[in-house]
Order: C-alpha cells, then sequence, then structure tokens
C-alpha cells in the first residue's frame, strides 16, 4: 500500500524526529499533536510509521508500547539504552552493539536483534542519586 505524504503525516513524523532522544505513547503523542492531528489519526499514522522504519516500538511493562524516532539510515545498525528515570533512549554505538551481540552469542548462544533496548540510569539520573 503506497503511503501518501499528508500534512498530518509529515507533522507526526517531525513532532518524532525533534524528540529523537525521548519515546511516547500513542496517547501521549496525540496530547501533544492535538493541535496539528485528531486523536484517530494519530493512532492510525504511529503504526504505519512503525511498519515504514521510521518509529521503533518499545514495549513497556504496562502492556502500553512507546514509540521513538529510529532513523532508517542509522539505527538498524545498533541497540538502544533508555533510561528508566527519565525516559531519554540512547544509541549505542555500532561497533559495541556488534561486539555486546558477539559476547551473548558465544557466552550464552543466544543472538540479540539490533533492535534491542538496554535499560539502566543515564549519566545525568545517575549523578541525581548519588
Amino acid at each position: 500500500m503506497k503511503e501518501y505524504n499528508t500534512r498530518q503525516r509529515s507533522t507526526i513524523l517531525s513532532f518524532f524526529r525533534s524528540h529523537s532522544d525521548r519515546s511516547f505513547s500513542i496517547q501521549e503523542a496525540a496530547g501533544y499533536l492535538s493541535d496539528a492531528a485528531g486523536k484517530s489519526t494519530v493512532y492510525r499514522i504511529i503504526p504505519r510509521l512503525v511498519d515504514e522504519g521510521y518509529l521503533m516500538r518499545i514495549p513497556s511493562d504496562d502492556n502500553e508500547s512507546s514509540f521513538q524516532y529510529r532513523d532508517p539510515g542509522k539505527c538498524p545498525g545498533h541497540m538502544h539504552m533508555r533510561c528508566v528515570s527519565c525516559g531519554r533512549i540512547f544509541h549505542l554505538d555500532d561497533s559495541l552493539s556488534s561486539r555486546l551481540a558477539e559476547l551473548i552469542r558465544d557466552g550464552n548462544g543466544f543472538s540479540l536483534m539490533n533492535t534491542s533496548i538496554l535499560e539502566g540510569l543515564c549519566p545525568d539520573c545517575r549523578e541525581k542519586d548519588i
């Protein structure tokens, strides 16, 4: 199915691109975008942007996924890290991602996917806890 580049689609994609270090649930994104796109439009377009590779779905413990911008030319080659305190998302270097995946595969026989997300505390939040 051909996806048309509507004004609402462009606005939603621009929103995620300009907040690329954060993830948002569909409901949160719809709230931020309420002046530019209706709630049903946001609910319809976000899954399409995931299918097209522009957004990454991030599962959560409460069964409500969140979504983060994913640079189609950059993100497929590495994993990501998410701060459990502030919610920011960080890109793990490609070579470090490969090395970590290799260590886990060699040690446990388990193959990680490049979409894997490591959780922990970012440097800023870790400083706050000290």
